[in-house]
C-alpha cells in the first residue's frame, strides 16, 4: 500500500481502488488493455491519509494542538496595545509572540479581534508587509489610521485588496471566515480561518482553487464513483495526489472508469452489476416466504378453530347450540381446507425464487464492457 506518493511519485498509470488490490488490477488491465504491471494501485485509505490542501492554487496553515481562544488572543493585544503606546516595541512583539500560532490555530472566528491582530503585528515591526496584507484580506474596508506610523503606509497601499476569487469544497460542514460554505465561497485574496469536522486551521487564498481535507472525506470515497455529482472529493483528492488532468483508473465492486484528475466526467470502462436472476430471486422468495408463513398461520388457526367447535359440539345442550357448533366447525374446516392447499403454491413460490437467488448468486455478477447495462 503506498501511504505518501507525489504527482510523480507513481511510474505506471495510477489506479485507486476498494477492496483487494491485485482483482482491481487484473480488471483494470483487462478493461484498459493494459499489462498488470503497467498499473500501480492506490488504496482509498492512502488518499484519505494525505494532508489538507488547496488543490490548484494557495495553501493550508493546519493546527497542529489546541486553536489559541478569544480570551488568550484578548489578553495578548491588550497587552500588546498598551506597550505600544509608549513606543515599548520589543514588549508588544514579547505580547504577541505568545499567541504567535493564531495564523494556523485561530480562535472561533472573531474579525475584528482578528484584524486587531494582524494590525498589531505590524505595528509592532513583526513582518509588516505580511501582518497588513491579512489583515485587509481579511477586513477589505480596513482604512488607514492616522495614528499609525506613516513608513507603514507604503505597505498599507501595497496591500490593497484585490478581486475576489472563488474556492470550491467539496465537505459538508466546511466554515470559513465563520461562515458555513456549500459547494463554493468568494474570498478575498488573503488570509481566512477555516474549520471542518476536527481540523482547525487557515487558507492562505491567492486564486481559484480546490480547499480539499482527505481525512474529512467518507471511508466509502468511491461509493458514488457511478454518480458524476458524487465524484467531487474523490477526484479533487486524485488531483492533489497525481496532478490535475492527469489520467487515473478507479476500480470499485461496481465498475471500472478512467478518470482525468479533478474532472467529474469519467470514462466508463467496465460495468459490474448483480445477475438479473439475484433481485428476481430476491423478491419471489420474500413473497414466498410471506405467502407459506400466511397461509400456515390460517391453518393452525381454523384447524383450532374446528377442534373448539367439536368440543362444543360435544358439550351442547340443545339443538341450537348444536347447530352453531356444527356451523363453526363447516366454516373452520372449509379455512383450514383451503389454507392447506394454498401452501402448495406458495411453497413452490419460495423454492422456485430460493433457486433463482441461489443460481444468480452461484453465476456471481455480471460484467458489461464500458458504460452498457
Amino acid at each position: 500500500m503506498v501511504w505518501w506518493f507525489g504527482p510523480a511519485a507513481l511510474a505506471g498509470e495510477p489506479m485507486v481502488h476498494e477492496g483487494d488490490a491485485g482483482a482491481a488490477v487484473d480488471r483494470v488491465a483487462r478493461a484498459a488493455r493494459l499489462s498488470p504491471e503497467e498499473i500501480d494501485a492506490v488504496a482509498v485509505a492512502a488518499l484519505r491519509a494525505r494532508p489538507a490542501t488547496m488543490v490548484g492554487s494557495g495553501e493550508v496553515l493546519s493546527c497542529a494542538a489546541k486553536p489559541v481562544t478569544r480570551e488568550q488572543l484578548q489578553l495578548a493585544l491588550d497587552g500588546a496595545e498598551a506597550a505600544l503606546t509608549y513606543d515599548e516595541t520589543d514588549r508588544a512583539r514579547k505580547e504577541l509572540d505568545r499567541v504567535a500560532d493564531v495564523a494556523s490555530c485561530p480562535p472561533p472566528f472573531d474579525r475584528p479581534l482578528l484584524v486587531r491582530y494582524w494590525v498589531d503585528r505590524a505595528l509592532a515591526g513583526v513582518e509588516p508587509e505580511l501582518s497588513v496584507s491579512r489583515a485587509r484580506g481579511l477586513d477589505p474596508e480596513l482604512a488607514w489610521s492616522e495614528e499609525w506610523p506613516s513608513d507603514l503606509r507604503p505597505a498599507f497601499d501595497e496591500a490593497a485588496p484585490l478581486p475576489p476569487v472563488i474556492v470550491r469544497v467539496v465537505h459538508d460542514g466546511v466554515t470559513v471566515d465563520g461562515q458555513t460554505v456549500q459547494g463554493q465561497v468568494s474570498l478575498v485574496p488573503g488570509w481566512h480561518p477555516v474549520q471542518v469536522g476536527s481540523f482547525d486551521g487557515a487558507l492562505l487564498v491567492d486564486a481559484d482553487a480546490v480547499f480539499v481535507v482527505p481525512s474529512a472525506t467518507p471511508a466509502d470515497l468511491l461509493g458514488s464513483a457511478g454518480d458524476e455529482a458524487g465524484r467531487a472529493a474523490a477526484t479533487a483528492l486524485m488531483a492533489d495526489a497525481f496532478g490535475a488532468g492527469r489520467r487515473v483508473f478507479v476500480a470499485t465492486d461496481s465498475g471500472v472508469w478512467a478518470a482525468s484528475a479533478g474532472r467529474t466526467d469519467w470514462l466508463p470502462l467496465e460495468r459490474v452489476r448483480t445477475h438479473p436472476l439475484v433481485p428476481v430471486g430476491a423478491v419471489t422468495t420474500v413473497v414466498g416466504v410471506g405467502a407459506t408463513v400466511g397461509f400456515g398461520a390460517l391453518a393452525v388457526l381454523t384447524h383450532g378453530n374446528a377442534e373448539a367447535a367439536v368440543d362444543a359440539a360435544f358439550q351442547s345442550s340443545g339443538t341450537a347450540a348444536f347447530d352453531q357448533a356444527r356451523a363453526d366447525y363447516d366454516a373452520a374446516r372449509g379455512g383450514y381446507r383451503l389454507a392447506t392447499m394454498a401452501l402448495i403454491p406458495s411453497g413452490l413460490v419460495l423454492v422456485g425464487g430460493a433457486g433463482m437467488l441461489g443460481f444468480g448468486l452461484l453465476h456471481g455478477p455480471v460484467v458489461t464492457p464500458g458504460g452498457g447495462r
